[in-house]
This record gives C-alpha cells, structure tokens and sequence, in this order.
C-alpha cells in the first residue's frame, strides 16, 4: 500500500487526494478550512490546475517521459548497454615457434684457412594462423615478445645477426647481431634473448605475395682461428612469437560468432492496469548497433517477447533477419557508425503485443561478424566494438475503452468527526483531456472486507474532451457533480483501515477514438465541501 504508481489513469490520484488526505498531486495546494457553530457550512477544500507532468512522480517510474515537435507525450524505456564486445574478444595473434639449424657445407668450409673469414646467409618463415583462417597482411602491435635462444658449437669465433624481414620500427627492418669468441671450450653461444614488441609494425605478405608470413634472414660469420670447422659443426636456433596483441590488424578477417546474448527490460507503465482494452497506434523499438571493425557485422534476432502475468506474445511481422549492419570504411579508421533498426506498427505486431499489457519484454540477440566472409579488404582496431542499445518508445497516441486500474491506500480514520450527520463534496472539473473517468472509493476493514462503496455507481468523475480526426484536443469538457455521505455511510466506514481506488478510464467516444495525449492539455478541478453537524447546542 502506499503511492501510486504511474499509469494511464493519471486523474485517480487526485480524486483519492480528496477522500483520504493524500499527499500526492494536491501536495502544493492551499486548502481552507474552518469550523463553526453553523449547523451548515460550505467552504471550500482545493482548486488547481494541471498537466500531464504534474501527475507523475519521476522516481516511481521507469520511463523517460520525452516529447515530439507538437507536444506529443512519449514514454520510453531504455537499455542503453544491451551488448558491448571489443575486438579482443574475438580475435587473436597466437603463440607461434620455429626452430632452425644453421651449419656450413664443405665447399665453404674449404676456404676458411684461405679466406680466414667466411659468411652464410639463409632465409626462414613460418606461419601465423588464427584458427578461424583469418588472412592477415600487416598487424601494428601493441605488445608481445619475440624470444630468440641461440646455441652454437663452432670452433671458430663469429657472429649472428638476424634481419626481421617481417618487423619494422619507425620505418626501419628490424635487426639484432649476436658476437662471440672461441676461447677452445663449447658452446661458444649459448644465448636467449628477449625482444620487446610494443609500437612495432608486422608485415607478413613477403612483399605483397603471401599472407600470414613471417620472414627472417640469419647471416652467421666465423672466423678461422686455426681449429678445423666441420659440417657437423652447427647453430641451432629457435624463434618464439608470445603473448602478442594488436592495435590494428589488417587483411581478410574470417567470419565469426558473436554468441547470443539476453537480457529483459521492465515496463511499470501496465502495472496498474488490468481487463478493458488498450491500443497504442505507433509504439517504436529502436535497436541501435554501433559498429566500428573495418567489416560487416550481422545482428539476428533470436527471440522478442512480452509477458505479463498470465500471458506471453512473440513479436512477429516482415523484419529482415539477419540484418546486415554498416561498417567503417579504411579512411574511416577508429569511426562507429551506426544502424538503426525499427520495429513498429508498418512491419510488425507491436501494437498488438503492447495492448496486451506487459511488464516486461525478453530479448536475445545474436550476431556474426563478417558474415560468409565477404569483405576481402578490412580492418580490427584493438578497440573495435560492436556494441547493441535498445530503446522502446510509447507515444501517448491511440485508444481505451473500460481500462480499469485499482490500488489500496492506508485510511486515517481519525479524521472523521462523530458528531457530522453527511458531508457533500461537490466536485467541478474542466477537463482538457481527451480521457473520461469513472471512480469508486471502497472503504475496506482490516481484513479486506468491504465495508462501503462512496460514489453512484454512474457517477462519471470526468467527462472526456472533444477531438478532431487528428485526435487533437478541440474542446474541453466541463462537469460538476456531487458525493454525499450521510451519517449512515459515515457510521458504517468507521471501522475501515484501507481505501480501495477502483478507475475506469474511456478515451474520447467510450474508446472509439484514437486521440493524443500533449503536454498543452490541462485539467482544472475545484472541490467543496458541505458538512452538516448534529450538534445540540445550548443545552436543549
């Protein structure tokens, strides 16, 4: 029990401010009263005016309340982190290992005691392969270590240097030279180096021939130092590619999965509401993808559906799936562009499915990237994203007809005189919505029997105002009416502990008519009061 929450019925509040002291929509009014030895005294209780923003408490809702150029109200809902993936999470460099050994044939060998120097140079690759078959030209690295262990066992002092065909810093290829000295003991190298791969730019297509190369040349040097060198004689290395990441990465990126993700967005604007019939003619979702990988991503959507207590309805209608999401072009590096997809009432149930009153709509989305791999020449930033908002937008236009909404509020009972034979409120509205209104106030004991009903049962608080085709507003509707409880009514709710709101709202027509609801329209509503006292004054 407590405070209404938000709905339709935005008016049941201020009738129920009347009859039990709430504190809601009436909170700034200035209410007059006095007492007297008058047997009979009118005087009177409220007189305002609102809009459709004074009958909403911002903070018991969910929705955002948003307006179009002619003042349309419009509720929407929000999940603005529905998915969110970088490219780490679908892409990465593997740890790769290549070893060698590196010796000399006879036809050199013979020349060294001539020569007393002599040189070889060989040329090396191996592969880098994604499991997904990715075709990689060039990754600009962000970090990782290429690891070199050396083992040599010539009887000659020398050098190695490795040129890294594949890496180049600032511009430049990538070179390291490793000198020894034979002293007579073996090995004369036995070396690991560690090298840093931050900043550093891959390049493996062998000069514009291949994909997924990388190519190294290992130049050794021996000088003769009176020791035959034999063939047996050898360098054995071994060269690590670890713990490699990238900030960009360039070439043909194979297709891949992005795995179906879920989650459910609650809708309190129904709460309240139950039976009659409810129809909004242009409820929106907007599913906006942002993409910023170099490649097409699709987006699928596995399954949309709306429950509320008792039942549940699939969104179904003409929607394209999968839906083929825009990308980045190579001049448009580090850009998101994004795609909106619309579900509305041209190309799917959703008026239907939100007549039926949800509280919440479930959803589960899936997606590819580079869908039957049809981009040959792209790109992944390290801070690619394909990221998912969702958004549902209600404008308040449409029809109802024997909508009903009821709440429970706690009853001061304290406030009733024992002494007071009736009191006769008298109620004027003037009422700029195109919304009518029948109310009844049920007064209830403490275990929910009813004890009392206040008002006629044809009583119709508000009086709906008239529309054009539009739907606009064209002329309000004014109405006074009164509520009379005698002292047999008063006597009977004297032991009620709880107010039960029942409301009964019609558009303009009993819900024939499909009106809107604008931010200009106003209802003004004055309320008196009557109260006869059967006081036996002077004694008699």
């Amino acid at each position: 029990m407590g405070k209404a929450s938000f709905s339709p019925a935005i008016f049941f509040i201020v009738i129920a401010s009347v009859f039990y002291g709430c504190n809601g929509a009436f909170s700034d009014l200035n209410k007059i009263g006095q007492y007297t030895w008058n047997p009979s005294l009118a005087f009177p209780i409220a007189k305002a005016t609102f809009g459709f923003e004074d009958f909403i408490n911002r903070n018991d809702t969910l929705a955002l309340i948003e307006k179009d150029e002619e003042g349309l109200i419009i509720l929407t809902y929000e999940n603005n982190d529905l998915f969110s993936q970088n490219a780490a999470s679908y892409l990465e460099l593997p740890d790769e290992t290549h070893t060698e050994s590196f010796n000399f044939n006879s036809p050199l060998l013979i020349q060294l005691p001539i020569a007393f120097q002599i040189s070889k140079t060989e040329f090396f690759n191996f592969k880098i392969e994604t499991e997904e078959g990715d075709e990689i030209d060039s990754v600009l690295l962000q970090s990782g270590e290429l690891e070199l262990k050396m083992l040599a066992n010539f009887p000659a002092s020398g050098e190695v240097k490795f040129r890294f065909l594949s890496l180049f810093l600032n511009g430049e290829q990538v070179e390291f030279t490793y000198p020894w000295q034979y002293s007579g003991t073996q090995p004369v190298l036995d070396q690991t180096d560690i090298l840093d791969l931050s900043n550093l730019k891959m390049d493996l297509t062998d000069g514009g021939t291949t994909v997924n190369t990388f190519n190294f040349e290992v130049e050794i040097t021996l000088n003769y130092e009176g020791q035959p060198v034999l063939p047996s004689n050898s360098l054995e290395i071994e060269v690590k590619l670890l713990n490699a990441t990238f900030k960009a990465i360039y070439g043909k990126i194979s297709e891949r999965k992005i795995d179906p993700v879920s989650d459910t967005l609650k809708l309190d604007f129904f709460d309240n509401l139950s039976n009659g019939f409810f129809y909004l003619d242009e409820p929106a979702i907007s599913i906006n993808i942002g993409n910023s990988f170099g490649l097409p991503v699709s987006v699928n959507i596995l399954s949309f559906e709306a429950s509320n207590e008792t039942s549940t309805l699939n969104l179904t209608g003409d929607i394209t799936q999968p839906q083929l999401i825009n990308f980045p072009a190579l001049g448009q590096l580090g850009d998101t562009i994004r795609t909106v997809i619309t579900i509305d009432h041209t190309n799917s149930n959703l008026p239907e499915l939100i007549s039926m009153l949800p509280t919440q709509i479930i959803y589960v989305f899936e997606g590819t990237i580079n869908p039957q791999g049809i981009a040959d020449n792209s790109f992944v930033l390290n801070e690619s994203i394909v990221d998912v908002d969702l958004k549902i937008e209600l404008p308040l236009k449409g029809r109802l007809s024997d909508l009903e909404a009821s709440n429970l509020f706690e009853f001061d009972v304290g406030e009733i005189a024992e002494d007071i034979d009736f009191v006769l409120f008298q109620i004027y509205t003037n009422n700029g919505f195109p919304l009518s209104l029948d109310i009844q106030v049920i007064f209830l004991d403490e275990i929910g029997t009813e004890l009392e009903r206040l008002i006629d049962e044809d009583n119709r608080i508000l009086e709906a105002a008239e529309v054009n085709a539009e739907g606009n507003v064209t002329l309000s509707k004014e109405k006074t009416i009164q509520v009379i409880a005698d002292d047999d009514k008063l006597q009977r709710i004297q032991s009620a502990s709880t107010i039960r709101i029942e409301v009964v709202i019609n558009t303009t027509g009993d819900g024939t008519t499909s009106v809107k609801i604008l931010d200009s329209y106003q209802l003004e509503i004055k309320i008196g009061a009557q109260i006869d006292f059967g006081l036996n004054v002077g004694g008699s």
